[in-house]
């Protein structure tokens, strides 16, 4: 897995908060430095400062899949975790839970970079891992694969291409130890699937926390021209259609039917995640430049795509790609984009549903590809880590700018010098709750080390946020709620956090004062009885008692997670796909619960719908 799914959770206290919170920089050396070393796989935090990092090891001259866990605020002795698989294998990623829960998948018995997909999972802390085939209908010709897990539930999704299918893309979820597959074909969507032709690699899938996810690859049609979609599974079962992610212009310019790829996906947990990818489009002079762009999956649509990479809207002198997101449990995001030809790193920002357009947060010259990450912490505050390659290929290295308070502190680097160049298999990125971010890559030559380091987070000025059990006891506040119309009729619309007024429906604006969940909750207005103190549903037995008026709950509430600052949600009557307001009269309540747990009071506002 490539992040933490951050999730407001009470912390299972595995470690001691002085252990937990350690700094480990530069790096802990993990494994190695040795020849057997090959490359680095994944790293991953749960919210309870647990966490695990994968890599791949020759043993016997056979290569294996070898974890490192972190606990007591410490890297542990390594462990072989493909035990009793005599053939080789590669290509691990890995996600961490609660409690010591880890959870790796990879490719065994590769030819040709196809194989077996195989999952390693250990249940606990002190748990030995346990090999299992995720999908036995797909052996053989696995190419490619992903992996998140929700922290809390344990619940996880592996995406990954089958080769001997078409490059088709299949899922599968694990809940407890029991995997099972996702019985459709997600990327059913081009011709060229049902032909048998082009291959469809690059698949990422993100959990929320009811224990769904999200899936989004790239695809070639039967003219073998790229598209990027998303689809929706719930449980086992995938929604009927996916939804197109690629846009055919970007400010005028066409899309050059070239290339849309660079998937990445996150969404903290929330179940309308982010997807940023890489499209081409045409510009002046015949040039064809790849742009990085963000769209949000809400309910079945995507919203509009925004710019992610700091370059100028019309002229851009050259492109961007492998964007990287990771996003909170309050709807807070960081983005990292890469320069396809200077290699500078771009890094942007996300809050109240926008991306900043990006800023370039490294300097020096750069002479290779920095493959940068991101990763953010509940609070707020996170890190960003890339490749400086400055100095040359031999003098390579993992530095890193903390961001806290709105803007990124001074560069630290992360690497060990004595090591020497960074190796190969990139580097990953992962936070924990508290603030605790994990940053793992490869280092050496021909004699290669696993390194890990662990920031832990400045705590912005004025503090905030706290996590359950913490100091924090002021609660949120909601102020400046209005509606645009308070007579509205019902639209085809669902809700969406969004400044755009709808043409039918209404506007709902409010300001919240820091990170939090809000939710609102609707009351249809109704005549009712007075028995006692309860206002009660009127019948023949009650005629001649006083009059009331009485609040229906209407089901279900919305709820978003909500970044501190302004807001507006459009809405139209409808609730889910399935379920909408009788028309009448309604009270709306919004609250927001920040991650101490910490509740707001209600602000409350009237409207009608006809």
């Amino acid at each position: 897995m490539r992040r933490a799914r951050l999730a407001l959770v009470a912390a299972l206290a595995l470690a001691s908060p002085a252990a937990a919170h350690a700094d480990i920089v530069p790096g802990q050396i993990v494994d190695g430095p040795a020849a057997e070393i090959k490359s680095f796989g994944g790293l991953d935090m749960a919210p309870d400062g647990t966490g695990a990092l994968a890599y791949v090891k020759a043993v016997a001259g056979v290569d294996h899949v070898f974890v490192s866990r972190y606990l007591n605020g410490a890297w542990q002795s390594p462990e072989q975790a493909d035990t009793g698989l005599a053939d080789a294998s590669t290509f691990p990623h890995v996600a961490v839970g609660n409690g010591g829960r880890v959870l790796v998948t990879f490719v065994n018995k590769p030819v040709m970079g196809f194989g077996n997909l195989r999952a390693a999972l250990a249940t606990g802390a002190g748990s030995p891992f346990a090999i299992a085939s995720p999908d036995a209908t797909t052996d053989t010709k696995v190419s490619d694969s992903d992996l998140a897990m929700d922290p809390v539930s344990g619940v996880a999704y592996v995406v990954f291409t089958v080769a001997n299918m078409g490059g088709d893309v299949h899922a599968a979820r694990l809940s407890g130890t029991t995997w099972t597959p996702v019985a459709t074909v997600l990327d059913n969507v081009q011709a060229d699937d049902a032909a048998g032709t082009g291959r469809d690699n690059g698949a990422r899938v993100a959990v929320d926390t009811s224990g769904n996810a999200v899936a989004a690859w790239p695809e070639l049609d039967a003219t073998t021209k790229p598209h990027v979609y998303v689809r929706r599974i719930t449980g086992t079962t995938a929604d009927a259609t996916a939804v197109e992610a690629t846009i055919p212009t970007l400010d005028g310019h066409a899309d050059s039917a070239l290339s849309a790829n660079h998937v990445d996906m996150d969404g903290g947990g929330s179940a309308s995640p982010w997807v940023v990818f890489r499209e081409l489009f045409a510009y002046s002079g015949g040039n064809n430049r790849p742009r990085d762009l963000a769209r949000q999956l809400v309910g079945g649509a995507l919203s509009t795509a925004q710019v992610i990479d700091g370059l100028p809207v019309e002229t851009p002198t050259e492109g961007a790609e492998f964007p990287r997101i990771d996003v909170n449990a309050a709807g807070q995001g960081l983005g990292v984009s890469p320069r396809q030809m200077g290699h500078e790193t771009f890094a942007s920002t996300l809050t109240a549903g926008s991306w900043s357009t990006g800023v370039q947060i490294d300097s020096g010259t750069p002479t290779g590809a920095s493959f940068p990450v991101a990763a953010i912490s509940d609070s707020g505050s996170g890190l960003f880590a890339w490749i400086d390659t400055t100095g040359g290929a031999a003098a390579t290295k993992v530095v890193a700018r903390q961001y806290v308070g709105g803007a990124p502190a001074a560069q630290q680097t992360l690497s060990r010098d004595s090591l020497g160049q960074i190796g190969t298999g990139g580097l990953e990125a992962a936070s924990s709750a508290a603030g605790n971010v994990g940053v793992g890559f490869a280092q050496g030559a021909a004699s290669v080390a696993i390194v890990a380091a662990v920031v832990n987070l400045t705590k912005p000025a004025g503090g905030g946020g706290g996590g359950p059990g913490g100091s924090d006891k002021t609660a949120p506040k909601i102020t400046a709620l209005r509606i645009s119309r308070k007579t509205f009729r019902l639209g085809r619309a669902l809700p969406h956090l969004s400044a755009r007024v709808p043409p039918v429906g209404t506007t709902l604006s409010f300001t919240v004062s820091e990170a939090s969940k809000t939710t609102f909750k609707f009351e249809r207005v109704t005549t009712g009885r007075r028995v006692g103190k309860r206002c009660l549903a009127p019948t023949k037995r009650r005629a001649k008692r006083r009059r009331c008026t009485r609040y229906v709950p209407a089901r279900p509430s919305l709820v978003y997670t909500t970044a501190p600052g302004p807001h507006k949600l459009r809405f139209a009557g409808r609730l889910t796909r399935r379920t909408k307001l009788k028309p009448g009269k309604y009270r709306l309540s919004v609250t927001s619960k920040d991650s101490a747990g910490n509740t707001s009071r209600a602000s409350t506002i009237r409207f009608r719908l006809v």
